[in-house]
């Protein structure tokens, strides 16, 4: 099921989520998978975690075929072979440096070079319940190094300078004030009164004297 993705400065964002437990790894979990998928079609993008759609549990979702890669884990559960779905994911090692602009679902209209590890080894869980340990390199290892920071409660702007944050987060302010004052505007606009015609309105000046003179004739 389609969830709209939840938006800076929403403090649910900043909430660290919880593992999924071995009782959980049953059709809660493909219910997970469903929205996560489901709300990536819809959003757009490359990947999306679970507390983005108000779910505070560790999971994320990647459309590889945005990056041209082939799915590193495919599932007969996903609806579409490029969707990677894993939980419980857990950075093993990180080796070297990288950087790409990253752009985010919950910070909408911006973008910011961030500098992330090169390669991570990452643990995790798949869509079929089979716990997995695998290396990745650029692009995708940034994209899971990004899913990560969100199950902890961060987002990108952690990783780039104050100055850059703070105009960032600027800037979302200010295009969400034009939004809320657009809407308003909407709202406020009056709604055009009806005018009342008058019933001689289509009489001539000629019509209506006549009229007078047998109204005043009948009264007296």
């Amino acid at each position: 099921m389609y969830r709209r993705t939840i938006t800076w400065p929403n403090p649910q964002l900043e909430a660290i989520s919880n593992e999924l437990s071995v009782q959980d790894s049953d059709g809660s979990v493909i219910d997970l998978l469903t929205d996560l998928e489901d709300s990536l079609r819809v959003e757009g993008g490359l990947s999306i975690s679970a507390p983005q759609i108000g779910i505070e549990v560790r999971a994320f979702a990647v459309n590889c075929g945005n990056v041209g890669l082939a799915n590193p884990d495919p599932s007969d559960l996903t609806k579409s072979n490029t969707t990677w779905f894993a939980y419980n994911p857990r950075v093993l090692n990180s080796e070297g440096t990288a950087e790409s602009t990253e752009s985010c679902a919950s910070l909408p209209y911006q973008s910011a070079l961030v500098r992330r590890a090169a390669t991570v080894t990452l643990e995790y869980t798949n869509a079929n319940g089979v716990e997995r340990t695998e290396m990745f390199g650029p692009p995708l290892s940034l994209v899971i190094q990004h899913e990560i920071d969100h199950l902890d409660g961060l987002l990108y702007t952690s990783k780039i300078s104050n100055l850059k944050s703070s105009m960032i987060k600027r800037a979302i302010n200010k295009r969400m004030q034009e939004i809320k004052e657009f809407k308003e505007s909407l709202n406020s606009m009056d709604t055009p009164k009806s005018t009342r015609v008058s019933k001689t309105a289509h009489l001539s000046k000629d019509e209506l004297r006549r009229r007078k003179k047998m109204r005043a004739k009948s009264r007296s």
